[in-house]
């Protein structure tokens, strides 16, 4: 009568270590699914062969539903790549993927012919089967059944990490199987453990309608455990299908423990909301996971404090998130998103968003301060875009005109070497060599490193027969750092450029770069805008072009080696290429070549990018996080001071790290002494362990006999106290308790009033944490530029840190970042910008830390704490300060402090919402006679 309705095919555990399985594979993605049956809990690396070279590598840990209720642990197992922009157009390649480190093969090999169509694949899977055996202790429950299905739990107390695979039996005959791993809550309140126990079962069609049955299931294996069974009627309306987590096609399920939710009011790339497992995990948050379209974006912690989450009895309060969307998907395309648990199969909240970058500039200048905080504009172009890339090319024209009558009067013209290296291009570097001859501006000579090719490259150098072409063949495959260091070392130019076998010029490329750095003697480097192609489309899908910022190209590379030109001296003075860095030693190169002076920026759009047109193993190899950490790590060895421990100093992270390397803008080796006396003030309110660390971080990092320290403390609790009592014996420090909180400006005006008459005035937040030559940079601008009235560092946020995006919306936000010049702030000045010095004026600085001559002291006056008593005092004494003072502010990246972000502000939002609600809210005085009559 009846029939078996799973047919599974059975890999049990212990047969093998890895198994896994290619589901897809065509011209745009592979895909499918790797286990490790030794170690459930360990992903397996995956290598990714084309015609036996590597292509890529990447781990199996993405979550499938079908994974999971197969009985593969957690379900996040199976892997996706996209290779599209990894393999050549019109070209046949054989695929093979192999566990890293293990050798085993993932099925057999893929052939795919990229002139035909996409290759089908037959999905295989093969869930695993527990059999129970007669050493298991076993305990489990058959419950009544609800409508048309039938449900359950099982466990094995002596190994609660494995899930049984169950059979449902009808009157004795076997329905259908599924391994035990479903949520049950109940369970898990009265037993304890994960609560991964249970298991559901659809009646088939074939039950003869209110007739009666006897169910129960039993465990695979060998085990004298018995279920008990149940009786029941068969429902007048049945499923057809057999149960959904046997078929893996199940909507997701939602489980009481997790909630969640979406923030409405969300624009830009940032979403935020409200997150929490269930569990009271205090300050430490929940983890989950960020979904779009079904694919994995990113685990993200919910441990934000927000005060209606604290009254609704949500995790304490420290449940909230924002999260800026990564940039490949802010295109204007709508997403589903949902938030999972951290295991991906329950869904907590979700929601359709589109992401666009706010491009509201409407001319020239517009356009040129955006630029500073962007890089791409994507297409489609707007007649606003338009109108100011039709200004570039107008730009060029009337430059090339001006160029070529200077060099037509001139006797010498300054030679230009190109450094291209190659590997296996024959079929595209042509192009690339055709693009080059066609220079308008004709004094270069064409170096070629070809680092192992074997696919006719030479013969095809040979045969163009240019006696400006110098083509050199290095030993064996050693990377693109030494092909590029041996053309530098065989160069004869004055200027260097670079030119990859696999993007080309526009005519003029040479000719404006050249001529823009003879026209302007004081840059010793300068870059231009690009077009974008994807692979060999006709029209660009976007344009790079931006004016310089220092402190985002540290965070994140933006000039391609493709569309940057330096002067010669550069390679004597700064080195070539780093050997040790496998990748971006394009960026490690550009970040040396610009710290000292700023490359002037040639305004307009002369190279062409084509991403990922062909890829060799000169750059494909490598993950791309560990060579980030391979850079970051290199860069650190002359700058790192420290690590910062944030439990050491009870700081409330936002994201998922623990630590974070301190380490100053210059080499600490190559620091000046401190010249100027300074009365560095400080208010003071609770956040004992960080203002402790601000305080010792100022101690260590300036000369005591030039540096007092005046502490203001706003009326903190005892252990802030404490602490500020703690340096009162020192020398160079005095202290002043209030007996209520004067909020942040009255405090400093204290701060000025105690300092030394003949001292400059540094404001500085108790949340930040100074770096070795921080005040020196600072005394420097003044020191070379007496019309400078106030001067701001760096003020660096730590990876992870809410607001980072909001202030530098292109940084990669698991990276520091500099957020004193700011796009949220919007307080760039841009006049400045076509200097060659590293400091720029900017209109605005929030007093995070601000260095002010006391000159302007004695000019201007104190802050204004009546109008503005915890904010907008600083912005009015900007004013003050430009209008009144006629002086400039300025910024300046050689001075760097960390900003511990609003540790104070969260504080007292936790510990006190009226006085919250006056101060940062209102920003007004509880007496309404102090406040003015437009504050309302």
């Amino acid at each position: 009568m009846f029939k078996s309705i799973n047919k599974l095919r059975h890999a049990i555990i212990g047969k093998k270590k890895i198994s896994g399985h290619v589901d897809r594979c065509d011209k745009k993605i592979i895909s499918g699914w790797a286990f490790n049956h030794q170690n459930s809990n360990e992903k397996v690396s995956l290598e990714i062969f084309a015609n036996d070279k590597l292509l890529a590598t990447c781990v199996a840990d993405g979550f499938r539903e079908d994974l999971k209720q197969a009985g593969f642990n957690d379900g996040c197992h199976s892997f996706s790549l996209n290779m599209g922009e990894l393999l050549e157009a019109n070209s046949s390649y054989e695929i093979t993927i192999y566990s890293k480190g293990s050798n085993v093969q993932l099925g057999q090999a893929v052939t795919i012919d990229l002139t035909q169509s996409d290759v089908e694949l037959e999905p295989k899977l093969e869930p695993i089967v527990y059999l129970v055996s007669e050493e298991d202790s076993i305990v489990g429950h058959l419950g009544k059944p609800e409508k048309n299905t039938i449900r359950g739990w099982v466990e094995i107390v002596n190994d609660t990490a494995s899930h049984p695979t169950v059979e449902l039996l009808i009157d004795g005959q076997a329905i259908g199987s599924c391994v035990a791993n479903v949520m049950r809550d109940d369970v898990k309140q009265k037993r304890g453990g994960t609560g991964e126990c249970g298991f559901a079962f659809d009646f088939p069609s074939a039950l003869v309608p209110d007739r009666e049955y006897t169910a129960t299931v039993r465990c695979l294996g060998k085990n004298k455990f018995t279920f008990n069974k149940v009786k029941f009627k068969a429902p007048k309306k049945l499923s057809s299908t057999v149960t959904k987590q046997n078929k893996g096609t199940s909507s997701l399920k939602r489980s009481e423990k997790f909630r969640g939710h979406f923030d409405s009011s969300n624009f830009g790339t940032t979403i935020k909301g409200w997150a929490s497992s269930g569990e009271n995990s205090g300050e430490d948050g929940s983890v989950v996971s960020l979904f779009a379209n079904g694919k994995k974006v990113s685990d993200i912690t919910a441990k934000i404090y927000r005060k209606d989450l604290e009254k609704a009895n949500v995790n304490k309060g420290y449940a909230g998130f924002e999260y800026s969307m990564p940039m490949n998907y802010v295109n204007g395309r709508e997403y589903l998103l949902e938030l999972r648990d951290v295991t991906g199969q329950f869904l907590i909240a979700s929601k359709k968003q589109k992401f666009i970058i706010s491009r509201d500039y409407t001319d020239y200048d517009g356009f040129l301060k955006w630029s500073f905080f962007h890089r791409e504009v994507k297409a489609p172009f707007r007649e606003e875009d338009k109108r100011c890339f039709a200004y570039m090319d107008w730009l060029e024209k009337f430059n090339k005109e001006k160029y070529e009558q200077q060099f037509e009067q001139r006797s010498d013209h300054p030679l230009v070497s190109i450094v291209m290296p190659t590997y296996n291009r024959v079929h595209i570097i042509e192009r690339a060599i055709n693009s080059v001859i066609a220079q308008s501006y004709s004094h270069w000579e064409l170096i070629i490193v070809d680092d192992g090719s074997n696919d006719g490259t030479k013969e095809l150098i040979e045969s163009l027969d240019n006696n400006q072409i110098r083509y050199v063949e290095s030993e064996g495959n050693q990377g693109v750092s030494v092909a590029r260091n041996t053309g530098l070392e065989l160069s004869n130019g004055q200027y260097i450029t670079y030119l990859d076998s696999d993007n080309d010029w526009r005519e003029n490329y040479l000719l404006m770069m050249i001529g823009g750095m003879e026209n302007n003697p004081e840059f010793d480097c300068a870059y231009t805008g690009q077009y974008l192609f994807k692979s060999d489309d006709e029209t660009p899908c976007a344009i790079r072009i931006g004016l310089f910022n220092r402190t985002l190209l540290e965070n994140r590379n933006y000039i391609d080696m493709n569309a940057f030109c330096h002067r010669c001296s550069l390679v004597e003075s700064k080195g070539g290429f780093d050997t040790n860095l496998r990748r971006l030693v394009d960026w490690d190169l550009i970040l040396r070549y610009t710290e000292d002076k700023k490359p002037l920026v040639v305004e307009n759009i002369l190279s062409n990018y084509y991403f990922n047109q062909e890829q060799g193993t000169i750059t494909i190899s490598e993950d791309l996080h560990a060579a980030i950490d391979s850079l970051n790590e290199n860069r650190l060895k002359e700058r790192k001071e420290f690590d910062l421990s944030y439990d050491s100093i009870s700081y409330l992270s936002d994201g998922s790290l623990t630590s974070s390397p301190i380490s100053s803008a210059d080499r600490i080796r190559d620091i000046e002494s401190q010249k100027l006396n300074a009365s560095i003030i400080i208010v003071s309110y609770n956040i004992p362990m960080i203002l402790k660390a601000c305080v010792d971080s100022i101690l260590r990092t300036t000369d005591s006999s030039k540096t007092e320290i005046i502490l203001i403390d706003n009326c903190s609790d005892d252990e802030t106290v404490k602490v500020v009592e703690s340096y009162a014996g020192l020398s160079n420090v005095k202290v002043e308790f209030n007996n209520e909180n004067l909020g942040f400006t009255a405090a400093v005006n204290q701060g000025i009033e105690l300092s030394k008459p003949d001292n400059n005035i540094v404001l500085l937040n108790n949340d930040a944490i100074t770096t070795s030559g921080w005040l020196t940079a600072l005394e420097n601008v003044v020191i070379n530029d007496k019309e400078v009235g106030i001067v701001a560092p760096q003020q660096v946020l730590l990876p992870e840190t809410k607001t980072l995006n909001t202030h530098a919306p292109y940084a990669n936000k698991y990276n520091e970042t500099d957020v004193t010049v700011s796009i949220h702030h919007d307080n760039l000045v841009i006049d400045e910008l076509n200097s060659s010095r590293v400091e720029f004026e900017v209109d605005f600085i929030p007093f995070f830390c601000v260095y002010i001559p006391r000159s302007i002291i004695n000019e201007v006056g104190l802050l204004d704490a009546k109008l503005g008593r915890h904010y907008r005092s600083d912005r009015l004494y900007c004013y003050a300060v430009r209008y009144q003072a006629n002086k400039k502010i300025t910024f300046t990246p050689k001075s760097k402090l960390y900003h511990l972000h609003q540790q104070s502000t969260s504080h007292l939002k936790k510990k006190d919402d009226k006085e919250f609600d006056t101060m940062f809210v209102k920003n007004k005085w509880e007496d309404s006679n102090l406040n003015q009559a437009w504050d309302f």
